[in-house]
């Protein structure tokens, strides 16, 4: 099937298949491969290679060599897979090229999610992979924080990812459901992600702690309110939030999804606490 993409941008039959050999040869296992299945992959290529060739005239990532961009940005975002609920919403919150949203889209075609990201070229970069990539379960939001909360209202999403969006934990609770079990998903350096850990509110947990690479100062940290606990305090009437910037039950087959078994973490470390 051609692509249709901005003239000079188009990508050779030739450099689609050694994106496509690289996801394969770069997954951690072969359990990530039966998740990601033939028509994700085909979908996560497709979106590899048109964000390396918008790269080129727009910055959308400082890492440019494809091995690097899967690992540090396909893989990072796929640590967070086994950790997703059963239902959305999910809102990428300032979503830049679309880490961690895209990738995690690609991998759950169930899931709703929102890409919100107030740049506008990169909303233009976005919505473009969203047509290549067939990704119709997912919109972007060309709005910063605080005018999306108050189009849509607090208490929207089960859940929130940020990756590189210096908020506190305290701004991020009133986008999340007031009712039912939530989680927030951070992507962040090691000494910010114990810091995270910290800052943990009355009624939630840390679900999930990990470096996600031995040799790299990057960690995944997963924040979980269950269903049991208290509700997520109210959006106080005079503020909004700073501007923009137990593992999931089984769930149906898609048939996208070769298997249910989700794909195992770049890092081995690990830290899990019980409720």
């Amino acid at each position: 099937m051609a692509w249709r993409q901005e003239p000079g941008v188009q990508p050779t039959p030739d450099t689609d298949e050694r994106i496509r050999e690289l996801l394969r040869r770069r997954t951690p296992d072969e359990h990530a491969l039966e998740v990601l299945g033939p028509l994700g992959l085909e979908r996560a290529a497709r979106y590899l290679s048109l964000m390396l060739r918008w790269n080129q005239k727009m910055n959308l990532t400082s890492i440019t060599k494809p091995p690097e961009v899967v690992e540090r940005h396909f893989w990072e975002a796929w640590a967070a897979y086994p950790f997703l609920l059963d239902k959305g919403p999910l809102l990428d919150l300032g979503s830049g090229a679309g880490f961690p949203g895209v990738p995690l889209a690609i991998l759950r075609p169930d899931l709703e999610t929102v890409l919100l990201e107030r740049r506008e070229r990169r909303t233009v970069f976005l919505r473009e992979t969203l047509r290549v990539c067939g990704l119709d379960h997912v919109r972007v939001e060309p709005h910063d924080l605080a005018d999306h909360v108050a189009t849509t209202g607090a208490h929207h999403y089960a859940m929130v990812a940020v990756r590189a969006v210096k908020l506190a934990v305290a701004e991020l609770l009133p986008l999340l459901l007031s009712e039912g079990p939530v989680r927030l998903f951070a992507w962040t350096n090691v000494e910010r992600g114990r810091a995270l850990e910290q800052e943990v509110p009355t009624g939630w947990d840390t679900l999930h702690w990990s470096r996600l690479h031995p040799s790299r100062d990057r960690a995944l940290i997963v924040l979980e309110r269950s269903a049991a606990r208290g509700a997520t305090p109210p959006l106080p009437p005079s503020s909004s939030p700073g501007t923009s910037p137990r593992p999931s039950a089984k769930r149906p087959t898609s048939p996208s999804r070769q298997s249910a078994t989700p794909p195992s973490a770049p890092s081995k470390t690990s830290k899990t606490r019980r409720k």
